[in-house]
């Protein structure tokens, strides 16, 4: 699968995070993305509409396995995959 590393700038510190995509259909997919000790597995619709065209909706993501980090650092990551998937 897909495998990239975002920066996330939160609280003075920056963290450099693993991701990885690891499950597509066209309807949904997932990464993990993986710190220094921990990781987080995340779900999107966003191929769903891309595939329906409905640009102007913004995609939901769903945290599916592992403790969600504090609330704005959750943000920032789910921010920083969207930006490096729309580049792809």
């Amino acid at each position: 699968m897909i495998k990239f590393y975002i920066l996330v700038y939160f609280q003075g510190k920056e963290y450099c995070l693993r991701v990885e995509k690891t499950k597509i259909t066209r309807d949904m997919e997932e990464y993990t993305v993986s710190g220094k000790n921990r990781s987080i597995t995340l779900q999107t619709d966003a191929p769903l509409l891309r595939s329906r065209a409905l640009k102007s909706k913004s995609a939901s993501w769903r945290l599916i396995q592992g403790n969600a980090p504090r609330s704005g650092f959750l943000e920032l990551i789910i921010k920083e995959i969207e930006m490096y998937s729309q580049q792809q």
